[in-house]
């Protein structure tokens, strides 16, 4: 994860460099593009549907007959 940051780093300043708007302009994009990239991983981080007891139960007994 760190690494990531150093890119985004290097990113940001190159796109600071190149867009016309300058640090605001690209403070944007970036802004915008963590934005998308968080929508596009939500389904990967939602937690999984927490199961009672029973159901738990039941799982062990279909795995111990498999």
């Amino acid at each position: 994860m760190t690494g990531m940051h150093g890119v985004a780093a290097v990113l940001a300043g190159f796109l600071a460099q190149r867009v016309s708007g300058g640090p605001a302009a690209a403070i944007g994009i970036l802004g915008c593009a963590s934005l998308v990239i968080t929508l596009v991983l939500i389904p990967g981080l939602r937690r999984t549907r927490h199961r009672s007891p029973a159901e738990d139960a039941e799982n062990l007994a279909e795995v111990a007959i498999s």
